[in-house]
């Protein structure tokens, strides 16, 4: 029987627009400024610094430690449900295609990043949503959306990322985080670990940018790759996804990686 093909992306996406993406991001590379943040003035960057410090300082001493990483086996354990979870919202895709590029894109990561942890399983999401993530079980998911919408070095570049998660831990981190949060007796201590909390996840995402950039170069490739896939997750060179709490900016990311020596 002939294996059916994936559905159309729905959001206008044509092939050719990933030339045309590639192309800005080789001019935000030697220009940047599109994308720099406005200025906040000295004044006012070194004040929130000292404020951020006092609430830290002032939060340790009454709510205690950050949360050391979440022990391995119940980490792992608690990413298999989330994982099988993610996998019965949307299925998986077994188009073949879409699982040779993943497959062959972890490998040129692995050789990059040989101690990673990566533990040899992956999937497809089959949704058009886009989506990436590496979990604590050393599992790394894409979704169909995503893949259809990247050229391969887009595609190595959010798979570096994700090995790059998995290098440093970060999912048992942030498992950690979530738990202590939920435990948390007070208003205090739940705004205190939130902030944190926060803070990690975006140090996490532009530490694994970084990692993502590795992977490329390793591979001899530049990384504009990088840059334009943050392009295709803004919305004209000034727009994007906004912080959340979880991310830094689309903007802001893309920003940081053109700047980048």
């Amino acid at each position: 029987m002939q294996e059916s093909l994936p559905e159309a992306p729905t959001d206008g996406f044509r092939p050719s627009d990933i030339v045309e993406r590639k192309a800005q991001a080789l001019q935000l590379l030697e220009d940047p400024s599109p994308l720099t943040p406005p200025s906040e003035g000295l004044l006012k960057s070194a004040w929130e610094s000292i404020s951020s410090f006092t609430r830290n300082l002032v939060g340790h001493f009454l709510h205690g430690e950050l949360p050391r990483p979440m022990p391995a086996e119940e980490a792992k354990h608690l990413a298999l449900k989330e994982n099988e979870a993610l996998k019965q919202e949307f299925g998986t895709s077994d188009h073949k295609p879409l699982q040779e590029r993943l497959e062959k894109a972890i490998e040129m990561a692995r050789e990059a990043l040989p101690n990673a942890g990566y533990s040899g399983q992956m999937a497809v999401l089959d949704t058009d949503e886009e989506r990436g993530q590496a979990n604590a079980d050393g599992s790394i998911i894409v979704s169909r959306g995503l893949m259809e919408r990247l050229s391969d070095e887009e595609l190595l570049f959010v798979v570096g990322h994700e090995m790059g998660h998995l290098e440093v831990e970060h999912d048992a981190r942030r498992l950690a985080y979530e738990q202590r949060l939920a435990t948390a007796k007070s208003a205090g201590a739940q705004a205190y670990f939130a902030q944190r909390m926060m803070e990690f996840y975006h140090d996490a995402e532009r530490e694994a940018d970084d990692f993502g950039v590795r992977v490329l170069e390793h591979h001899g490739l530049g990384k504009e790759h990088a840059v334009s896939f943050m392009i295709r997750k803004m919305t004209g060179l000034s727009g994007g996804d906004t912080a959340s709490q979880t991310h830094p900016s689309d903007a802001e990311r893309a920003w940081r990686l053109a700047r980048s020596p």
